[in-house]
């Protein structure tokens, strides 16, 4: 990984404002095109207004870069990253015309900060001329409001025009829809983002079905980027693969996904499996099972980068840091980044969604601490506090891996990432339709962890800053109190789970028992471990661990109040200004109120019945674990 220190990540330094230009050869590449309605957008800082575009009907092509693309780094001072920048210029200008991607990209953006960090990466190279942004597919449930985060982020990057649209819920089991909805912590959060002025009518994003086939070029062949779950180009493939399977192979150039899978023979033919313990191939096992099906069939070139690769490109938390300050996507960074982390934290060494999501998993994932090294070892024996795990937080994005892929081999090459074709192991080589990157821990296929991890460095840029004065968050509150939760609630609910884990363990080896005697142990021994169970539970209910809900109703009238005031100031104000900040008052206070009253439904519903995952106090665990690292949160 590239070296770093505290003030500048990975040695990346910060852009000077005093540019050097590039004029990249071509004009086929260079389009001035129509795009989505763009008359609420702001004003762009200077660098993203060297795209030229016009307005029009949502869902066609977005506009390309200029002729002349700034390079956001000085060559005497910033010498290594100009660098990289010169290289980039070089492959823009060599290309072949009409060679340059076209990329239409499927994301659940707005859940973990991966999607973001791809698609601030996709947008420069869509501004430096290495690729062609035509639209996105925001799916996974709720789709609409990944929508409205994602509208938001291209307006501030300067890409109003590129096509967003509304995918699928993208889970298979919509009967338990609810179990793969944003988490309810830090998921989906950001009210500023959602309730920009281009997203008050969501009818105008259109629907992911409808943009990919208007997008369809024969002329043109796009490349599939794939960073989420895999129902909405498993349905496309369901429309085409029969009656034209031609369709999907000549009006596309290649599919790259994250997430994974094994490629094998059957009946003499390439088959393809999905790995099923890959999070993006979960969500719709079936269309996950029938994208790879396809894509072996129909002999439809594909990439999958899978979790090894973002392991190994690892960045340090301090690159994390140095986006802060871009702008308003940097805000939401901040605001999401660490909430994240924590939750990451604090689950698997209290209260573990699964099996394998536990302390081993943290240390060795999040922390990237070698299983074997002695900092592990002693972590694990003793649990250490957030403040001692966040300093070594790693930064692991994933999909931004597989946006790298999607620029081209001759991108990953003219940068270092990818190995000469001489140098590619055998089962990654050009004659592959399908390749692998990340196969396993020591076997990359052929990319280098540093350099791949050199390209999301040097690729994040500022955003609009004047946008937004701020950035504001939704916050999800607890009814129960932190100290009670933490301090009586959570032992017996760790408890309660152990005892039910023991307890269906000893009832597994009753079942397998060779002898009477051995089985009615381990029956009689479920059983004690059932009644253990069954009195933590009924301890827990006895507890009376809910908030006062008096403060809470006092506040809420407060807030009530405040809004009728400052609705009556508006209607006396002749100013226009005046009565529009007054009613944005109001509404604040409005919205105040209407948070006191979901605390106190919450703090009703909970009386008197077991805590779940939903009741856990994360913001508050969270607030108090930020002040013990002297961070503000």
């Amino acid at each position: 990984m590239p070296s770093g220190n505290t003030g500048n990540p990975v040695g990346r330094p910060n852009p000077n404002p005093s540019s050097t230009t590039i004029n990249p050869r071509s004009t086929t590449d260079t389009h001035a095109t129509t795009g989505g309605a763009s008359s609420s957008a702001q004003k762009l800082p200077s660098r993203t207004n060297t795209m030229s575009t016009t307005g029009g009907q949502s869902g066609v092509n977005a506009t390309g870069p200029s002729s002349q693309a700034p390079i956001p780094f000085n060559a005497t001072t910033n010498k290594r990253w100009h660098g990289y920048y010169v290289k980039l210029a070089e492959l823009v200008k060599d290309r072949e015309p009409g060679t340059k991607p076209r990329i239409i990209v499927f994301t659940d953006i707005e859940q973990d900060y991966d999607d973001l960090l791809a698609v601030i990466f996709l947008a420069e190279m869509h501004r430096m001329g290495a690729i062609e942004l035509a639209g996105f597919v925001a799916n996974h449930h709720p789709a609409v409001e990944r929508a409205k985060f994602l509208k938001t982020v291209l307006h501030l990057l300067g890409l109003p025009n590129v096509p967003v649209a509304i995918g699928t819920k993208g889970v298979e089991d919509l009967v338990n829809l609810n179990q793969h909805a944003p988490d309810l912590f830090y998921g989906l959060k950001n009210k500023t983002f959602r309730d920009a002025p281009w997203n008050r009518n969501p009818s105008d994003f259109g629907t992911g079905a409808q943009l990919i086939e208007s997008l369809i070029d024969k002329n043109r062949p796009l490349t599939v980027l794939l960073i989420s779950t895999l129902q909405d180009i498993g349905d496309f493939f369901d429309r085409h693969q029969k009656k034209n399977p031609g369709h999907l192979k000549n009006n596309f150039t290649k599919y790259v996904s994250q997430g994974g899978y094994v490629v094998g023979q059957k009946d003499g033919k390439v088959a393809l499996t999905p790995c099923m313990d890959m999070t993006n191939n979960k969500f719709h096992p079936a269309q996950s099972a029938n994208y790879t099906n396809c894509l072996a069939r129909l002999g439809l070139p594909s990439d999958a980068w899978s979790r090894e690769a973002a392991k190994a490109a690892r960045l340090p938390g301090t690159f994390m840091q140095d986006l802060f300050k871009l702008g308003p996507i940097g805000s939401h960074l901040k605001w999401l980044w660490m909430r994240q982390e924590f939750k990451f934290y604090w689950d698997p060494f209290n209260w573990p969604f699964t099996s394998f999501l536990n302390d081993a998993w943290y240390l060795n994932t999040r922390l990237g601490l070698d299983k074997n090294s002695p900092t592990f070892k002693k972590l694990k024996e003793n649990n250490p506090s957030f403040a001692t795990a966040a300093p070594m937080i790693k930064v692991i994005a994933y999909d931004c891996c597989a946006a790298v892929g999607a620029v081209g081999d001759d991108f990953m090459r003219k940068m270092d990432i990818m190995k000469p074709e001489s140098e590619m192991p055998a089962y990654n080589r050009a004659s592959h339709n399908h390749r692998v990157f990340g196969k396993q821990v020591n076997d990359l296929g052929g990319v280098d962890a540093d350099r791949l991890a050199d390209s999301a460095c040097a690729t994040m840029k500022d955003s609009d800053k004047k946008a937004f004065q701020k950035v504001e968050h939704d916050h999800v509150t607890s009814p129960f109190e932190l100290d009670v939760f933490v301090q009586k609630m959570m032992p017996l609910m760790r408890g309660m789970a152990e005892h039910k884990k023991q307890a269906a363990e000893h009832a597994k080896e009753a079942a397998d028992a060779k002898t009477q005697e051995s089985k009615t142990l381990k029956l009689k021994q479920a059983e004690a471990e059932r009644k253990k169970a069954a009195d933590c539970e009924a301890r827990l209910r006895d507890i009376n661990g809910v908030k006062d809900k008096d403060p809470i109703e006092k506040a809420m009238a407060k807030h009530r109040e405040m809004a009728a005031q400052r609705l009556k100031e508006s209607q006396h104000t002749k100013d226009p200004k005046e009565v529009q900040r007054l009613q944005r008052l109001a509404n604040g206070e409005k919205e105040k109120a209407a948070n006191c009253q979901s605390i106190l439904t919450a703090i009703a519903q909970a009386k008197g019945r077991l805590p779940t995952r939903q009741d856990i106090p994360y913001e508050e665990l969270y607030q108090q674990a930020m002040k013990r690292l002297g961070q503000s949160a």
